[in-house]
């Protein structure tokens, strides 16, 4: 290391810094403070895209259930087969039969 600080002047004073840095506790501290808030912060982001994804995927299959309901009863489906085969609760086939009419 010492050869390499010799011939580069970059690597020298990179080097005096690294080491005043370690040396000034305060400064240390921080440092670790800030790296936890930065991956705390990365994890929220994280945390929260997979919470989105989730409630997404949900949603789409909700409205594939809805969808799936309107062309059962359009066809003329009985609509306790309906209600077996989507898993909507009769509230919300009733409201979706009222949306057809």
């Amino acid at each position: 290391m010492k050869k390499i600080k010799e011939q580069e002047p970059m690597i020298a004073r990179a080097d005096e810094k690294y080491r005043s840095f370690l040396s000034d506790e305060d400064a240390f501290y921080a440092s670790l403070e800030h790296e936890r808030w930065v991956r705390d912060r990365a994890q929220m982001i994280l945390d929260g895209e997979e919470r989105g994804r989730a409630a997404g995927l949900e949603q789409g299959r909700a409205e594939e259930r809805t969808e799936t309901a309107a062309k059962m009863i359009e066809l003329g489906v009985d609509e306790d087969i309906v209600l077996k085969a989507t898993g909507l609760s009769r509230e919300q086939l009733s409201e979706l039969i009222a949306r057809l009419e």
